[in-house]
């Protein structure tokens, strides 16, 4: 009889609930059958952004009071294109974690000289909405947070503050989350930067979704990579999807174009403009640029010459001979000078007319060539050489030109009746100036 109810319970349809999804794919601790309704919520966790906060750091040297205006607000903006386009060696993705939030100094470096003692320094935050837990050094606990706190720093510590060497960060756990460095979601899942074109984000994705489907799930098919070592040149203005490997697992996904990223990779060098020139053939002044050993240079050129034509002309005049006047005709050759106007250079022909030295090695211009493109902006064409080098120091200049390419001009040559024949002038080059606009960049190695 029980067989037969059983029997008639299942050809009913009535079947056993399949069982909870009660695994976290993205350490976020919310159960994956709550989130059942979304893939990327399943599997992108759920966190919480730090809150604005300001705070007055403030101590005693001496006599003086010296006062700080801190800030936990970056420019989430900025730091996504900065890790696309910075070299991996320089990143510093620690910042960006939201377990906890960096305070950095808003006033410039005061160029203050403590002295190797121990000071008192006072943190007063304003009012904010958002309430840490503790306050740290360099990731070690430091004070409980409260809205006053004084603490005990030494001098060589408030001088790294200043200068971002160290830093202080406000730390957070929340009931719901194990926040901590080895939290769930730290363990679980990877970081995807992300930048849509509209604004800018952090997705901690569960490490069993790849990147690829993380990718496909927001409707991106198509994307391309980015190279760290990349030129500081663009040739397309049309937006599309670029992905970096950051390393450790982390990804940058940004919408941008050709251009913005090449402005972007700019902002990470130290610009400086300087004029190279050879007048009438003589080289005029060397430009040195010194660099770290691991920095990276780029030079980018453009230029423009001038060219003489000549105009062959004949005079004459007259003069005395002795005591006797206007006895004796003369007859002068000129050779008048046709400057053209300004020309614009190849890149070919620049490559062909500089040297580029790094101490007393002048670099051939065949390895010149293996780094060199042609780019193109507002302003026109430009060469760009890109110098990978642990050498510090370089110098660029247009060596002077040969004799064979002058000419006599003016009245170059003159003769009168009796008298011999004589020869003067002016020595006048062919190449009337040649003119070379170059902007260095130098890789920043301290941000």
């Amino acid at each position: 009889m029980k067989f037969l109810i059983l029997m008639l319970f299942i050809s009913c349809g009535h079947e056993t609930p399949p069982e909870k999804d009660l695994a976290d794919s993205d350490g976020d601790q919310i159960r994956n059958y709550l989130e059942e309704s979304s893939d990327l919520k399943k599997y992108t966790a759920s966190t919480k952004p730090f809150k604005k906060m300001k705070a007055k750091l403030s101590f005693r040297a001496n006599t003086q009071l010296v006062t700080l205006e801190m800030s936990n607000v970056s420019d989430l903006e900025k730091i996504t294109h900065s890790l696309m386009t910075k070299r991996k060696d320089l990143m510093k993705k620690e910042d960006f974690f939201d377990e906890w939030s960096k305070l950095r100094p808003m006033n410039p470096d005061l160029g203050l000289k403590l002295l190797g003692k121990i000071y008192e320094v006072t943190l007063l935050f304003d009012d904010s909405d958002e309430n840490p837990d503790s306050i740290q050094l360099n990731g070690s606990h430091l004070a409980d947070f409260k809205k006053e706190v004084k603490v005990y720093l030494t001098g060589k510590i408030i001088e790294d503050l200043l200068n971002s060497r160290t830093f202080l960060t406000l730390a957070r756990k929340d009931s719901d989350r194990v926040w901590s460095a080895d939290s769930d979601i730290r363990k679980k899942t990877y970081r995807v930067y992300w930048n849509d074109g509209n604004g800018s984000q952090i997705f901690y994705v569960s490490k069993e979704l790849p990147l690829e489907k993380f990718l496909q799930l927001n409707g991106i098919l198509n994307y391309q990579p980015f190279s760290e070592y990349g030129t500081l040149s663009w040739n397309d203005e049309s937006k599309g999807w670029w992905i970096r490997d950051l390393g450790a697992g982390d990804w940058v996904v940004i919408a941008s174009s050709e251009r913005e990223l090449a402005e972007a990779r700019e902002k990470n060098f130290d610009k400086s403009t300087h004029e190279v020139q050879r007048l009438n053939g003589q080289g005029k002044g060397i430009l040195n640029l010194v660099k770290a050993p691991e920095a990276r240079l780029f030079l980018k050129i453009r230029g423009w010459k001038s060219l003489n034509t000549y105009r062959e002309r004949v005079t004459t005049s007259v003069r005395g001979a002795g005591h006797q006047e206007g006895t004796q005709k003369c007859w002068h050759w000129h050779r008048d000078v046709l400057p053209s106007g300004d020309l614009l250079i190849t890149t070919e022909e620049i490559l062909s007319s500089i040297l580029l030295a790094t101490g007393s090695k002048i670099i051939p211009a065949s390895d010149l060539r293996a780094s060199a493109l042609e780019g193109l902006d507002e302003q026109g064409s430009y060469l760009e050489l890109m110098i990978d080098s642990t050498e510090t120091n370089f110098s660029l200049q247009l060596p002077s030109l040969p004799a064979t390419t002058f000419t006599r001009t003016g009245v170059y040559q003159w003769e009168c009746e009796a008298i011999a024949r004589e020869t003067g002038g002016k020595r006048t080059n062919d190449e009337g100036h040649f003119h070379l606009s170059v902007s260095a960049y130098i890789e920043k190695m301290i941000e």
